[in-house]
């Protein structure tokens, strides 16, 4: 998905374990991104456990987060988490950038984007 981002314009970071962007947003030091896309299964955790410590953290409650998963199951989860959006895998290039531009205010901007 980075590449895609990228050709579209925008500066990402790939981060492919929960725990690398735990450590990532802990960071103080860090500019927030302009939204973050998470895929709903990685390696180490499920995406649900770094969307509710991610919004229990000041700096990161309010970035938008575009929630990406392969089937119906996680669309009734999602529900009890706060996310902007939903994308199906596998994800288009021109859906995954709509979405992307319809929660950004100032498209191109800076993404993580956090995937296996």
């Amino acid at each position: 998905f980075s590449r895609m981002l990228n050709h579209a314009g925008y500066t990402t970071t790939h981060l492919n374990l929960c725990q690398q962007a735990l450590n990532h947003v802990c960071d103080g030091n860090i500019a927030i991104p302009a939204a973050i896309i998470l895929a709903m299964r990685l390696p180490d955790r499920n995406g649900f456990d770094v969307i509710n410590q991610l919004r229990q953290l000041p700096r990161w409650s309010h970035t938008p987060i575009i929630a990406m998963w392969e089937t119906w199951y996680f669309e009734i989860e999602l529900g009890k988490v706060s996310v902007h959006c939903f994308l199906y895998k596998p994800v288009v290039y021109e859906m995954l950038v709509n979405r992307l531009n319809q929660v950004l205010s100032h498209p191109p901007t800076q993404a993580i984007c956090m995937q296996v």
